[in-house]
């Protein structure tokens, strides 16, 4: 400590060491690479002071809101270091709002109130010593000494002195880190205009942002609400270095009276800060705050089209100011938040649409592709995969579409023309991997702004098929009207004719050989009447006479008799189900119908040792109750190109036959509202499978 009472050359021997002290301080200040070195420079240099310094705490003044912040501290504890503080309070406080230096002891009475804030702690001297360059307070540096001392005016004089060099470094550091602190925002914003510009849910863009906001704009936490305007509150949609569940404080509803932080910004449509705790009136709020330790925070309204749609919030835990520079990054990150809502509002809208169509494309009942120019597979739909039996990634492996098509009134050049030139619609055959071939409904369509096409398949053989049964009964309804007539005429003649055969056979001049010719006689005029009967039973079918019948004991007696009548060595093998209930039908129609099925298994048997099999079997399809009757026989089988004629009236294999039977049979089933099929191979056998409903 200078004393003035010491001898003149003492005096200047300890000059020297201040004077040399104020060289080495702003030796090392200047030295500093950063603004942050700098200030730890300054609090280590005047922790150097010659006389003996305990503690040391510099403050930085934040131009914006008139706020100390300590930003480095030395020898002290935190009741020393407490910041940020107001200009008149406090020691820091004092001095800033006096803009002079103050130098007191504990004991002092001419300054009571800053000797009292020292009283009670370890300290005794206290000086406080402000930083101004340009008559702008750049901080304050505050002293504290353990044990009571006096600082000569030489002392302060240096003090002084040390404090203007200090302004003027720091001064310079400022204006460098402010340019490199501009830059790392220019890159921060640039940044944050990348991640709002990627393509992605609002919820996945605005998280992107949040942890921007910390890892590249240098802030402890971060925040983003969004207000939901189905319910008017401010619900999160993105955070980072904060666990969710516990900052539900800000979520709240839209209210002009609400105190809460993130609220405020909305209401006010103008960011707020906060960089005193204590200043925030909801309790909420600030508990959490207190709880996190937060110093400073600040929330920044998103605007959507002049109009608040939510808020950035960040925070600071430690005793970092927020700049001006701080509030005008945000409102230009918020700007690209807002460009961002409206891109995810954009994008929800086509991925919504995309999901439509796809949802659209794929639940459709009819078999939907889309190809390309060479009619090969891009897309397929479950439909044409049930339709085709191949999966789509074998179609886009291996197929092309027309590789399915053809048809006898349509080439393949055809087809392939009307794919390649949509829009186009024909009819072709379809056959799919199990070989059945299927008439279907071709309709293609060109994609806008693609050379795709899409391509729609309708399998329309029912439809087809309907459109020939309904022609048919049409036709045979004529038909039956005139051959009821046609059949009552031939009836009337043929009984003359069979009565006066068995007159002329009786006359006992008729040769034998007369005899043959009338027996030939006879015998075709019983064939002619058995047509007759029969035409007659299916141009003009009796209606079933529908009651319950127990099906299973019908059938058993049905080939219990025929059994008996047949002279063939057959092996009979019968299987009925015994679940079966009683079958709504018309007990003699469906009698007639098996006795012509089992006689047209009976009569293709030419071998001994043939099988006849006879089954029956409850089936439940999709809530509906079927009874299935199959019969087959081991005979020789149906050729192929004969298959799809046998159920047509006259049509027969065999040469006695009316070629009636398998019509009638068909007619019967149709009235009970049942189907009939048949499989058969030639050399193999034959199979009927009758159908019938139980309700």
């Amino acid at each position: 400590m200078f004393d003035s009472r010491k001898g003149e050359e003492t005096i200047r021997t300890e000059h020297e060491e201040y004077y040399k002290w104020l060289t080495e301080i702003a030796l090392h200040i200047s030295k500093a690479p950063e603004l942050e070195k700098v200030n730890e420079a300054v609090v280590k240099g005047f922790k150097r002071f010659p006389g003996g310094i305990s503690g040391v705490v510099f403050y930085i003044s934040n131009f914006s809101d008139g706020l100390l912040y300590p930003v480095f501290q030395i020898g002290v504890g935190p009741e020393q270091a407490v910041g940020p503080v107001r200009a008149g309070e406090g020691l820091a406080g004092i001095v800033a709002n006096e803009r002079k230096a103050v130098f007191v002891n504990s004991d002092s009475s001419k300054q009571a109130e800053l000797s009292s804030l020292i009283r009670d702690t370890e300290f005794s001297t206290f000086a406080g010593i402000p930083v101004v360059n340009k008559s702008s307070l750049t901080g304050v540096i505050n002293l504290f000494c353990r044990e009571k001392r006096e600082f000569s005016a030489f002392e302060k004089d240096i003090l002084k002195q040390a404090s203007e060099i200090c302004a003027n470094i720091i001064g310079m550091a400022s204006e460098y880190y402010k340019a490199s602190d501009r830059a790392k925002r220019l890159i921060a914003v640039s940044r944050a205009i990348t991640v709002t510009r990627q393509l992605g849910t609002l919820k996945s863009v605005m998280r992107d942002l949040a942890k921007l906001l910390v890892q590249s704009m240098g802030f402890d936490k971060s925040w983003i609400g969004i207000v939901d305007e189905n319910t008017n509150t401010l619900e999160e949609i993105g955070s980072f270095g904060v666990k969710k569940q516990t900052i539900k404080c800000f979520s709240a509803s839209v209210s002009t009276k609400s105190s809460n932080p993130a609220i405020e910004a909305l209401i006010l449509e103008k960011p707020v800060v906060y960089q005193m705790i204590e200043d925030v009136d909801d309790k909420s709020c600030r508990s959490w705050l207190e709880k996190e330790q937060i110093q400073g925070f600040a929330f920044v309204p998103i605007f959507d089209d002049d109009k608040p749609a939510g808020v950035i919030g960040v925070f600071n835990t430690t005793q970092k100011m927020l700049t001006e520079e701080d509030i005008k990054t945000l409102l230009s990150v918020s700007e690209q938040a807002a460009i961002a809502t409206e891109n995810a509002s954009l994008y929800e809208k086509i991925k919504q649409s995309e999901e439509n169509y796809k949802t659209l494309f794929q639940t459709s009942g009819s078999g939907l592709v889309i190809i390309d120019s060479e009619q090969r597979f891009v897309l397929v739909n479950r439909a044409f995969e049930d339709i085709s039996g191949y999966s789509q990634k074998e179609l886009t492996d291996e197929y092309t579409l027309t590789s399915f098509l053809s048809g006898k009134d349509i080439s393949r050049k055809e087809i392939t023309e009307y794919l390649t030139y949509p829009p186009q619609d024909f009819e072709a055959d379809f056959k799919s991997k199990s070989g059945i071939v299927k008439q279907v409904h071709v309709t293609s369509t060109k994609l806008p702004n693609e050379e795709n096409v899409l391509v729609s398949i309708v399998n329309v053989t029912k439809q087809r098929e309907l459109e020939k049964k309904l022609f048919k009964s049409e036709e045979l309804a004529a038909i039956g009207e005139l051959s009821a007539g046609i059949a009552h005429e031939i009836r009337n003649p043929l009984i003359a004719i069979k009565t006066s055969v068995k007159l002329l056979m009786d006359e006992p001049q008729i040769s034998d050989e007369g005899k043959q010719l009338l027996d030939v006689l006879r015998e075709e005029s019983d064939h002619l009447g058995a047509i007759v009967d029969d035409f007659l039973k299916f141009a003009r079918p009796k209606k079933p006479d529908i009651v319950p019948v127990d099906l299973n004991q019908l059938i058993k007696d049905t080939v219990k008799r025929l059994r008996e009548l047949s002279d063939k060595d057959l092996r009979w093998d019968e299987s009925y189900d015994s679940s079966l209930p009683d079958v709504p039908c018309d007990r003699h129609q469906i009698q007639q119908l098996i006795t012509n099925l089992i006689n047209n298994g009976i009569d293709a048997i030419e071998e001994p040792g043939g099988t006849i099999k006879i089954k029956t079997e409850l089936r439940n399809k999709r809530g509906s109750k079927n009874l299935h009757i199959f019969i087959e026989d081991s005979g020789d089988g149906i050729p192929e190109d004969e298959l799809n004629k046998i159920f047509q009236p006259f049509f027969s294999t065999k040469e006695t036959g009316t070629g009636m039977g398998l019509a009638i049979c068909q007619r019967i089933v149709e009235a009970h509202k049942g189907g009939i099929e048949v499989t058969s191979k030639k050399g193999r056998g034959t199979e009927f499978t009758i159908t019938l409903p139980l309700n």
